[in-house]
């Protein structure tokens, strides 16, 4: 436990408050990676810890949060509380504090994340999330229907928690999610997006599958969902498995998805993501199908066409797909090759990718002109010259 955090808990004692560490700090410490937010319930109301602490910012002081500020550092210190119904499936129509620790740790979403701890007494783990750690199990604090009626995000956080961490979620948990997957309808699409981001950049993505299984992916990304309705469960399970050979960055991920899904580059805008990051991924969806060509000519013109700064993203997301065995739309002969002449044309592709990336870069550091800007001369000189316009 960091000095900060041990020092903030003590203090809240010594003023006559219970204070904790809690959630998913404690979680990735059991795990053994770097927790990097600490968060810490507390019985104090939040005048009180406005009051005991120098510097605080109200950081949702109406559902009991205060950030405390020590050397540069936030921490979030929120006060037990209790909450009443959920009319909107994400935010608590009320928030009652002066509840106990355990009657916090019973609102929360699942039993890895319901796990205090203090520096005294250790570890306070009521809904056996030491267990499910060891386990590697995601399931839900209690009742299952009644944690996603509450918060139907919870069920796209249940798809990344198990692709991060590389857990498996609880068969009963599971069964609940198929059964209210209608609810996430009922999330912003902003706060949908940014849990299908952390699915799509995990270690695990091809757990993307989990939503098509529970019938959640109909509901938001209704194109993925109809290509995968059209595939086995081993064709499903590969096809997702593409996204491990491509690197795990934000547009290169998401442009994959969208060729994936059907290429149109419309799932990025619908997601709203900024403006550069989803005219990018469209664009490299629409080209990974461009032909390269083979010659320097012909590579120039491709990269005029396509783009100089996503031309390098084209290339490795393409590498990726040879290397997922899947190959390129459209490129695939009917013909019924056998695997050995499947791997032969792998190879002949991946050799093709690197002779082009050999050239681009030659292309680079030559400073061909690949675009009007890098023209030695424009419409200007000319007509200094004498040229009149429309002349060429």
């Amino acid at each position: 436990m960091p000095e900060n955090v041990e020092n903030i808990i003590r203090t809240l004692n010594d003023s006559g408050f219970e204070a904790y560490a809690v959630g998913g700090c404690i979680r990735d410490e059991i795990l053994g990676r770097k927790a990097s937010d600490w968060d810490i319930a507390t019985s104090a109301l939040p005048q009180d810890v406005q009051r005991i602490f120098k510097k605080t910012v109200d950081t949702g002081i109406l559902h009991g949060t205060v950030s405390v500020i020590k050397e540069g550092l936030s921490y979030e210190i929120t006060t037990y509380r209790a909450e009443n119904s959920y009319t909107d499936f994400r935010h608590p129509d009320e928030v009652m504090f002066g509840v106990s620790l355990l009657e916090d740790l019973e609102r929360r979403d699942f039993t890895i994340n319901a796990l205090a701890y203090h520096p005294d007494s250790g570890l306070i783990d009521r809904f056996g999330g030491l267990n499910d750690i060891k386990d590697k199990k995601i399931k839900t604090v209690g009742n299952a229907d009644l944690r996603f009626s509450e918060d139907a995000l919870r069920m796209l956080r249940a798809v990344r928690f198990s692709a991060r961490l590389g857990f498996e979620i609880d068969p009963l948990t599971l069964k609940s999610m198929k059964k209210n997957s209608g609810f996430i309808r009922r999330i912003s699409i902003e706060r949908v997006r940014d849990e299908l981001s952390g699915i799509i950049l995990s270690k695990e993505p091809e757990k993307l599958a989990i939503l098509f299984h529970t019938g959640i992916l109909q509901h938001i990304l209704p194109e993925l969902d109809r290509k995968l309705g059209q595939m086995k469960n081993d064709e499903i399970r590969n096809i997702l498995k593409t996204f491990r050979y491509v690197i795990s960055e934000k547009t290169a991920r998401w442009s994959l998805l969208e060729y994936i899904s059907d290429g149109s580059g419309q799932i990025v805008k619908r997601l709203r993501f900024d403006s550069r990051t989803a005219a990018r991924a469209a664009k490299i969806a629409r080209n990974l199908n461009a032909k390269l060509g083979e010659s320097t000519v012909e590579i120039r013109n491709t990269i005029s066409e396509i783009g100089r700064d996503i031309f390098p993203c084209v290339l490795h997301i393409r590498k990726g797909l040879i290397r997922a065995g899947l190959g390129i739309k459209g490129e695939q002969d009917g013909s019924g090759a056998n695997k050995t002449g499947r791997f032969d044309r792998a190879l002949e592709e991946m050799s093709g990718i690197n002779r082009t990336k050999m050239l681009f870069k030659e292309i680079l550091r030559r400073r061909d002109p690949l675009e009007i800007r890098d023209l030695a001369i424009n419409g200007r000189d000319l007509e200094a010259l004498g040229i009149n316009r429309g002349v060429l």
